[in-house]
């Protein structure tokens, strides 16, 4: 990021004006629908200081693709921010999978809020033509839904025209805001998508100076990885390992494309 004056406070201020929130209110309630990206435009206005952006001149304007972005998080930030601040930089809509709840671990109230989210988050997502995934960390009995959002996004991307697609790997919060390993399958699944005809558009959002920054990487495609899995093992052991360690090697590779374009102490294990 070329060099910015610090500011005072240590964040960004971050505003949602009451008339949008109403405004936005009663589309959930009454079914109607919304452009993302008209929002996104609105409100990243309203960041103070102005939201910082590099790598603008690497955006596809010629074809669809897949945007991968980390999922920051810190006390008092709203993961929200990170869709609308990308969002404004397009020029078209984008298809976000977004999480289809809240968990609220080990708080009293988990039971009544959970249900209570996922019923809004379906609501959100119908307003903006979303696709929802159950919440990480991935829960056994919820393994039926993920597999339909997995095939709903897939049937996103066959659409005539193509849609940008967007999402985050890791789909949930790590300490610090750090990167974390996403869970399994979705190195596979962004493949997928890469081979459809998607390049890959990584970006990087953060916190830094008191400003709000966005880096978007060159756009790459992912080559067929090659598993190492060896030994005396039964047939089908060894496929699973295979399948694991390619899944594996992918979702290395995507998240070290991300990582490249954060801080150090926001790169995890992927520096």
């Amino acid at each position: 990021m070329p060099e910015i004056a610090p500011v005072l406070h240590p964040y960004p201020q971050y505003s949602i004006p009451p008339v949008f929130l109403l405004q936005l209110a009663l589309s959930v309630l009454g079914g109607g629908r919304r452009s993302f990206w008209a929002d996104a435009q609105r409100l990243v206005a309203g960041i103070c200081p102005a939201l910082q952006v590099q790598g603008r001149e690497y955006i596809p304007t010629d074809e669809p693709f897949v945007l991968t972005i980390n999922h920051y998080a810190r006390s008092g930030f709203g993961a929200w921010w990170l869709a609308l601040a990308v969002s404004a930089q397009l020029e078209q809509e984008v298809h976000w999978m977004m999480t289809g709840a809240w968990t609220f671990p080990d708080r009293w109230y988990a039971g009544l809020l959970k249900p209570l989210s996922r019923w809004l988050f379906a609501r959100l997502a119908r307003v903006y033509g979303f696709t929802t995934t159950p919440p990480m960390p991935p829960d056994p009995n919820e393994a039926q839904a993920r597999g339909e959002s997995v095939r709903h996004m897939l049937e996103a991307a066959r659409g005539k025209p193509q849609p940008i697609i967007g999402l985050s790997p890791e789909g949930r919060d790590f300490p610090d805001g750090a990167l974390g390993w996403p869970p399994r399958g979705v190195g596979r699944f962004i493949h997928r998508l890469n081979r459809m005809g998607y390049p890959i558009l990584p970006v990087g959002l953060y916190e830094q100076g008191g400003y709000f920054c966005l880096n978007i990487g060159q756009p790459y495609h992912l080559g067929e990885p090659h598993s190492h899995a060896s030994g005396e093992i039964h047939p089908e052991t060894y496929r699973l390992v295979t399948q694991w360690q390619i899944d594996l090697a992918l979702a290395r590779t995507v998240m070290r494309r991300i990582a490249v374009l954060l801080p150090e102490r926001l790169q995890g294990e992927f520096q």
